[in-house]
């Protein structure tokens, strides 16, 4: 039996509420208030809860991301992060560890998590790592994904879409 509510918010920071890219500043530095207004927009509008999918988690607790949203002006509740699952391995060529694509790790929350979840929605900017660029997508988590500009983040058109399939899947 599901869970009343159960509406889930896949949450990328950086291309989602934070918008432009400076590697000369170590990438992101900001998030954009429009951008945190557009999330807040799917959170009063629909009560889903946030689990936060960014590589924000390998650096933060799920504590700390809290207090960072909250700080940012975030007004849903954060409610967990997606696993971070390493293949094992070096990527010599690449110099980086070999992890799992994102859209795994969201398929992977999402089955430990069967009676809690009536809809969710995937926020994320056009990340390799999402897997849609993969030749082997995950195709049931296809129309749940809005995807952001790197350099926009999400819009209130996004947050209008991300509702709309929060609605629309909910049983």
């Amino acid at each position: 039996m599901k869970k009343p509510g159960g509406r889930f918010i896949f949450l990328d920071i950086d291309g989602g509420l934070n918008r432009g890219h400076d590697s000369s500043k170590g990438g992101f530095q900001w998030s954009a208030v429009e951008c945190v207004e557009a999330l807040n927009l799917i959170t009063e509008a629909t009560g889903a809860e946030i689990v936060v999918s960014s590589a924000w988690r390998h650096s933060h607790t799920l504590n700390g991301l809290r207090k960072v949203l909250k700080k940012w002006g975030v007004t849903g509740k954060v409610t967990d992060v997606t696993p971070s699952h390493l293949m094992g391995g070096f990527d010599e060529e690449e110099g980086r560890n070999l992890t799992v694509p994102r859209i795994e790790e969201i398929a992977w929350w999402l089955r430990k998590e069967p009676g809690e979840v009536n809809s969710f929605v995937i926020l994320d900017d056009n990340d390799p790592q999402i897997g849609i660029d993969f030749d082997h997508p995950i195709p049931h988590l296809e129309p749940h994904i809005v995807l952001t500009d790197t350099r926009l983040g999400l819009t209130e058109e996004q947050a209008e879409k991300a509702i709309l399939i929060l609605e629309n899947t909910a049983d």
